[in-house]
């Protein structure tokens, strides 16, 4: 996985495979949603601590429009609910952090501290900080918000944006919600973009394996997160 959103890990336990019904009261079409986690793939760091790839599924229920004509030529719309099912892969590292491929796999944070004994706390990351910790990095996309002048946010997409005669100086001064680097790390050139809401993805290199990104996130981001 090179992209995903990561919340933090307290517990040091693995996750254990978990499927399971739930039961839905007095629900005219269903009595029941299917929830499961399945571990994929699990090995063991250099520390000793576990790392797992795996990837989770549960159905939930929406609302539906649907539109017939009748035998009476008339036009009839009704909404029903209907069941779909909600997926994600995921990486997790005991004890550190779980990553979901995407925001719509964050039901995984929930369906985990609800059923399981493990404790994810959903996280943001210090943005700015993270700038800050990297001043030789090019700046290639940023988002900035709540400046109070005309240009209250934004986000300028470039190369080296920081360097722009018209723009630069405000987005330095600027309270950044995403930010797009490439700088060095681990003795190679990284291209990454994180947001505020613990949203990260790892452009360059392209053959980063699980491995690579444990480390990235580890090294480079786990300080920087917290809970509001």
């Amino acid at each position: 996985m090179q992209a995903g959103v990561i919340a933090s890990v307290e517990t040091t336990s693995p996750i254990k495979n978990y499927r399971q019904k739930v039961s839905v009261d007095d629900h005219p079409r269903f009595d029941s949603l299917e929830q499961c986690i399945e571990i994929r793939q699990e090995f063991s760091l250099e520390d000793g601590r576990t790392a797992q790839v795996g990837r989770a599924a549960i159905e939930d229920l929406r609302n539906r429009e649907s539109t017939n004509i009748t035998d009476g030529g008339e036009i009839v719309q009704r909404e029903q609910e209907e069941k779909y099912t909600r997926y994600t892969e995921f990486l997790h590292v005991s004890g550190s952090f779980l990553m979901v491929r995407s925001s719509t796999g964050t039901f995984l944070f929930d369906l985990l501290n609800n059923h399981t004994d493990k404790q994810i706390n959903v996280s943001n990351i210090r943005v700015n900080e993270f700038t800050d910790e990297h001043p030789q990095a090019l700046v290639w996309k940023v988002g900035f918000r709540d400046r109070g002048n005309n240009a209250e946010n934004g986000i300028i997409h470039g190369d080296g944006v920081m360097q722009d005669t018209e723009v630069g100086d405000i987005l330095g001064t600027s309270d950044k919600n995403q930010v797009g680097l490439v700088y060095d790390f681990n003795s190679e050139s990284i291209k990454m973009f994180i947001t505020e809401g613990g949203y990260v993805e790892i452009y360059q290199p392209s053959n980063y394996d699980v491995k690579d990104t444990i480390r990235f996130v580890e090294s480079e981001l786990l300080h920087l997160m917290y809970q509001e």
